[in-house]
């Protein structure tokens, strides 16, 4: 089996990624793997540990069950229709207070913590401000962290955002892809805009003592 000492996934570090499903008879190898490559913040956050299947059925590992998100490929470019949204303006993030929205938002949507996500969010903005918002690999490119406030859910405003920032990416970008849990409001958000699920990722998320 393969695995990494660290992932860009919602926690930094802490993510072993594998070539197949731990079983009940692995799992406890896995666990004293994880120990012994983060010992030193064990405690502070969760072991994750994440394989790929062709299908997004949970399935159970020991006595876990998994965590499933779908992988997300954006429709092609004939099939992408510009937002009729009126009255919405799409701006760059340009100030502190833009920064500390994002802090606010991520905080109401996930349990990362409010320490985590200010230290994500600074780590963000430091690529914005070095000019390296903007990352593409081979003509690849993903997006992630589309939120909006509960109160204003249902509006429009995430289709319009997404559409649009399809539009600006397909100039570099051949594919484009995006993750999202699977069943969950945002997946069926891409599934209306036209993304198709190429693969699902499953992980286990243990609380360890």
């Amino acid at each position: 089996m393969e695995a990494t000492c660290a992932s860009p996934g919602y926690y930094f570090g802490n993510r072993f990624i594998l070539d197949r499903a731990p079983t009940a008879e692995t799992l406890d190898g896995w666990i004293a793997r994880y120990r012994e490559c983060f010992a030193w913040r064990s405690v502070e956050y969760p072991a994750v540990l994440t394989w790929f299947e062709p299908d997004g059925e949970s399935v159970n590992a020991g006595t876990f069950e998994t965590e499933v998100e779908t992988l997300f490929v954006a429709p092609g470019d004939g099939e992408i229709l510009p937002s009729s949204l009126k009255g919405c303006r799409i701006i760059v993030f340009s100030n502190a207070r833009h920064w500390q929205q994002l802090v606010e938002l991520e905080c109401a949507a996930y349990q990362s913590g409010e320490a985590f996500t200010q230290w994500r969010a600074s780590a963000f903005r430091a690529l914005m401000d070095g000019e390296s918002g903007a990352y593409y690999h081979e003509g690849v490119a993903r997006f992630a962290g589309v939120i909006t406030k509960e109160e204003r859910r249902g509006c429009g405003l995430a289709t319009h955002l997404i559409t649009d920032l399809l539009l600006r990416m397909r100039r570099r970008a051949h594919t484009v892809v995006i993750a999202a849990h699977t069943r969950s409001n945002a997946a069926s958000l891409y599934a209306r805009i036209g993304f198709t699920p190429f693969l699902y990722s499953h992980s286990l998320v243990i609380h360890l003592t």
